[in-house]
Order: C-alpha cells, then sequence, then structure tokens
C-alpha cells in the first residue's frame, strides 16, 4: 500500500445516495424471493379492505432482519420495519386494508395473547427464521425458540395464515401442511419491510428458485446417522475428525443419489403467474463434447400477471463416470407479461471455467468429456 501511496492521498470520504441503494437493494430482494407454496392463490393479498395482523418475535417480525455476523455483517443506514414496509405499501397502492403487529416473547410466555389477537383479524401474516453466522454451525434444522410451536398455534387460530421465512439457510417445515402460503424472503436487510410487503401484495411477483434443498425431515440430511461427517469423531488424537464419505453427494446431488424426495427441491420456486415451456431443441454441433451445446425453448406466460421464469437445464452423465444423476449446467431468466411468450437459449461451452460436459479425472490431471 505504501509502494502505490494509498496513505499519501486526502482522505476524502464521498455521500452515500442511500435512497438509490435502498431503491437497489428493494429490487434485488424482491428478485431472490421463493414462494414455496400459495394454495388456492391465497397470495398476493387484496390491499384494499380487510384486516392484517403481522406475527412473530422481534428479530424477524419486530424490525429489519438484518442476517449473520462475521465478515457479511453489514451495518446500514436505515432500516424499514415490518409494520411501516406493509403501511407504506398498502397506502401507496391506496389501499385500505388496515396492518398491526404482534411481537411474541421468545420464550412464548404471551403466546396466548397472540393467538387470540390472530383468531379477530382477517389475515396472519408470520414472520419466522433464523440468524446464522460464520464460524458457528447450528445445532439442529429447526427454527429457533420454538417458532415451529408458534406457528401451529397460530394457523390453528386462523385459517388465512401466511408465513414469511427469513433465514440464511434450508430448515424444516413440519407445520407446512397447517398454513396455506409460504414465501422465503431470506435476511433482507435495510429495505426488509418494504421488500416483503411488495411481494405479499403483488406489487412484485416472486420469481426466485431456491439455490439448496430443503429436506422433509433432518433425517434425509447426509450427515443424519453418520457422525463421522458431522460433528465429527475422535479417532484417538483428542479433537473431532470430519470424513467427508458422502463423496459426490453433495447439496442436491445427495438428494438424487440416494434417491430421497425433499419438501423443495433445488432450483424450485412458484410465482402468481403460470407458464408452459415448450418446443425444446438441443443443438450439439458438428463435433459432440467439442463444440458449444445449445438448449433452445419457448416460454410462454399462461397466466394473468406479469412474471418471470427460469428454464433450468440438467445434464445427465453416463453411470460409468461415477457422478450423481444429474448436474445444473445452465439457466436463462425471461419476463413476461401474460398471454407473452419468447425463446430462450442457453448455451453450453465445454472450455466454459464451469466444465459443464466434463468430469475430473486424477489420470489426466484434468477436466475430460466422457464418452456416452
Amino acid at each position: 500500500m505504501f509502494r502505490f501511496g494509498h496513505f499519501e492521498s486526502t482522505y476524502e470520504p464521498g455521500t452515500i445516495d442511500a435512497a438509490a441503494h435502498g431503491a437497489r437493494a428493494r429490487s434485488i430482494g424482491g428478485q431472490i424471493a421463493v414462494l414455496l407454496k400459495n394454495d388456492e392463490d391465497i397470495l398476493p393479498l387484496d390491499p384494499s379492505s380487510g384486516t392484517i395482523l403481522i406475527v412473530g418475535q422481534q428479530t424477524f417480525a419486530g424490525e429489519a432482519c438484518l442476517g449473520g455476523g462475521g465478515s457479511s455483517r453489514v451495518v446500514p443506514i436505515y432500516t424499514v420495519d415490518p409494520l411501516d414496509g406493509m403501511r407504506d405499501v398498502v397506502t401507496q397502492l391506496g389501499g385500505g386494508a388496515h396492518v398491526d403487529l404482534h411481537v411474541v416473547a421468545d420464550d412464548l410466555s404471551d403466546l396466548d395473547a397472540a393467538v387470540a389477537a390472530a383468531s379477530q383479524v382477517d389475515t396472519v401474516v408470520i414472520m419466522a427464521g433464523l440468524i446464522a453466522t460464520e464460524g458457528e454451525d447450528l445445532e439442529t434444522m429447526d427454527l429457533p425458540n420454538g417458532q415451529y410451536r408458534m406457528i401451529a398455534a397460530l394457523a390453528d387460530a386462523n385459517p388465512r395464515t401466511v408465513v414469511v421465512l427469513k433465514d440464511s439457510n434450508p430448515v424444516v417445515v413440519p407445520w407446512i401442511d397447517q398454513v396455506p402460503a409460504v414465501l422465503e424472503a431470506w435476511n433482507q436487510g435495510t429495505e426488509d419491510g418494504h421488500v416483503v410487503a411488495d411481494l405479499v401484495f403483488g406489487v412484485v411477483n416472486p420469481s426466485g428458485k431456491l439455490p439448496t434443498t430443503y429436506p422433509r425431515t433432518e433425517d434425509q440430511h447426509p450427515t443424519a446417522g453418520h457422525s463421522e461427517r458431522y460433528p465429527g469423531v475422535d479417532e484417538g488424537d483428542g479433537y473431532p475428525v470430519m470424513r467427508y464419505s458422502e463423496g459426490l453427494g453433495v447439496g442436491y446431488r445427495w438428494f438424487q443419489s440416494e434417491g430421497l424426495e425433499p419438501r423443495f427441491p433445488f432450483g424450485f420456486g412458484l410465482s402468481y403467474t403460470t407458464f408452459a415451456v415448450g418446443d425444446l431443441a438441443v443443438d450439439a454441433g458438428t463435433g459432440p463434447g467439442v463444440d458449444p451445446v445449445t438448449v433452445r425453448a419457448t416460454v410462454t406466460n399462461s397466466g394473468s400477471r406479469s412474471g418471470a421464469e427460469v428454464v433450468q437445464v440438467y445434464l445427465r452423465l453416463p453411470e460409468s463416470t461415477g457422478q450423481p444423476p444429474r448436474r445444473l449446467v445452465g439457466f436463462h431468466k425471461v419476463t413476461l407479461d401474460p398471454g407473452a411468450s419468447a425463446e430462450v437459449e442457453v448455451l453450453l461451452d465445454p472450455d466454459a471455467s464451469s466444465h459443464p460436459l466434463s468430469v475430473w479425472s486424477v489420470a489426466d490431471h484434468a477436466f475430460v468429456v466422457p464418452d456416452g
């Protein structure tokens, strides 16, 4: 740094455009959210009338959920809390819906009061989640502080209950059959309140896809029954040693290779509209495995709302490679108005750094395209 004169320059900090950065965070936040369930199209909610109660513990319902600690920790210039955000969006839409908030104690000591309040409104929006951080493992895939019990009790009190998850990793959802709608919003940060409200009221149509897999139970996880994988076993040296005995069965590949049906698979995500994908065509070029492969398809918005769909391309490798059944090798996102169609194209370049068609060869010390 001294060599390049960094300490010789005058320190002149600029002004951060909080509004512009916030608008960008709000836009990105709406795009990454994943709609996991929406029975009877309960979402989006109608902002024009009715009563809506936000319920949850302080970290997730009472304030903006900022995420974990460590190197990813950010102290925002401002935050938008859930209640303020939802009321803002109702006003922006010219609606007359009344939105209120009931914060539940972390020890659930006042859960009965929350249940009573939930039974008196038209719609309940539960905000629940967890905060993960680097350098610290979670003991289970459960939501902490008894939130499963809270969700189940509130859902019993009001059948029009929407669950908004705010977490940074997959969780088990044993209460899934008790609620008609689930939205995975993740740890949104500064614009939390506006982002969730935009999604819940349909200002933004969810288009995100899961980047991970949600198991039905923890027993489906690759570490279940395998302490050598986690948390490790003392092999005689006085400290735990972890062995990655699952091999190539990592992430969604584990569920595929073991024939397990997860609760929500990798790449899953619903929308407020519907899409049809057809006219699939694959052009492997004149030199299979050498030339780029082009995958084309036509996507049609067959519903009544504008929305975006992600076409995902998976490759099945020959069994001789010892690889899990399929791998994601490409995708393309397209936004369409109702009734509109578009041709999407996904190019699979064998020379790309992701090596979409190759596997690592120990003998050749290189990525090679297998026969077949």
